[in-house]
């Protein structure tokens, strides 16, 4: 995730990460110097001069990223909820067999608030069963949406699905792709630097010393890629999955009434997040889904330890302080589309083994013990 040019599509500042990628495997920012006033309103104005850009665009694609960063960027008054639902009604209305336009459409909180506004609100859940039947993500949505309807039928046929789906896939590598498509139509406003190239950088929503690269030239080259941009961009912007309420739809002891079959199906809806998902944030909640769901296999203990191993040693291996390190890390994601696959190519970076040795207790980010797998929670939301 990028830099300076970069921030032209960013906020400034103290970031929260709300992404998927940014919560679990890093936002890297860049920010100006506190009191660069004009800097940060240019890059403000960069931000929804973007955002006009792409919903004067011709493409129903444009018109639903234009409403995700408008989302991101408005203010959450009703005008500009009913602006975000509008384009991406108009979108999803323009393009009803592309799978990411029904997907940002489904996934929009606005669009939510919207309906709630609005009696007359169409179900693009089902759009996505019809396109992706086969994706056990899309049924995640599903299932989610019916536990929070209290439709427990529905819940349960929608965990049987995801639980026999063929893959697993959120479609943010699509979203990326889509905004490096952007990017590159649209680039960075030129001249936008840092102020005295100071480098924020929070992985996992750890903050880590901020990074003063000398090479500020590589450091540039960076910042104007489009995968890069795209990368901080979309892990800004996009969604957290809400598919925390999996867990409790399959808590044995929050559900001691619901039958032997629906753990069952939890327990590979679980397995299938945690060893298909491409991010760890995904891949968390489905072990704490095996957990709870008292459904975890010897083989379900050995991937979730190996996946808190990444998580474990990811933070510390120097991305704030090695170019390299980071241009590798971004250009294995670019490559990949797989945010586990860029985190071991950087852990290789910095010669940390990329399994756990036998006698390894797994931490929260405290340092504090998690309990195995197979036992209950010890000291933290998440498995």
């Amino acid at each position: 995730m990028l830099i300076v040019a970069l921030s032209a599509f960013l906020s400034v500042g103290t970031v929260t990460p709300t992404s998927a990628l940014a919560a679990a495997a890093g936002a890297l920012q860049s920010i100006a110097s506190a009191d660069d006033e004009k800097e940060n309103a240019l890059f403000h104005k960069n931000q929804h001069a973007l955002e006009l850009w792409l919903e004067q665009s011709k493409l129903p694609r444009d018109w639903a990223l234009a409403s995700q960063l408008l989302e991101h960027i408005g203010d959450k008054s009703q005008a500009t909820t009913r602006k975000v639902a509008g384009l991406l009604g108009k979108a999803a209305n323009a393009a009803p067999n592309d799978l990411l336009v029904q997907w940002l459409s489904t996934s929009s909180s606005a669009e939510q608030r919207s309906c709630e506004l609005s009696p007359a609100c169409p179900d693009r859940a089902r759009e996505l069963t019809r396109l992706d039947p086969e994706n056990g993500a899309v049924w995640a949505t599903v299932a989610t949406a019916a536990w929070k309807q209290k439709d427990i039928p529905a819940f349960d046929n929608a965990i049987a699905r995801m639980a026999n789906a063929k893959r697993y896939d959120d479609t943010f590598s699509s979203t990326f792709r889509a905004w490096e498509d952007v990017i590159r139509r649209y680039p960075p406003a030129k001249g936008l630097r840092p102020a005295k190239n100071r480098i924020d950088i929070s992985i996992m929503g750890v903050p880590l010393a901020s990074a003063q690269w000398t090479d500020s030239e590589s450091a540039n080259d960076i910042d104007r890629s489009p995968a890069g941009a795209a990368f901080v961009l979309v892990s800004e912007i996009s969604p957290i999955p809400m598919h925390s309420l999996l867990a409790n739809a399959c808590d044995r002891i929050k559900n001691p009434g619901a039958s032997e079959h629906r753990f069952e199906d939890c327990g590979k809806a679980g397995r299938a997040m945690l060893a298909h998902s491409d991010f760890i944030i995904e891949r968390e909640m489905g072990a704490r889904v095996l957990r709870v769901s008292e459904t975890a296999t010897s083989n379900d203990i050995a991937m979730w330890r190996a996946e808190r191993w990444l998580l474990n040693k990811f933070p510390p291996v120097g991305l704030e302080k090695d170019l390299l390190a980071f241009r590798g890390f971004l250009d294995s994601y670019d490559a990949t589309n797989n945010e586990i696959a860029a985190i071991r190519t950087a852990l290789a970076h910095a010669d940390i083994p990329l399994s756990p040795p036998a006698n390894w207790q797994p931490t929260n980010g405290k340092g504090e013990p998690v309990g195995p797998l197979n036992g209950p929670l010890t000291s933290e939301k998440y498995p």
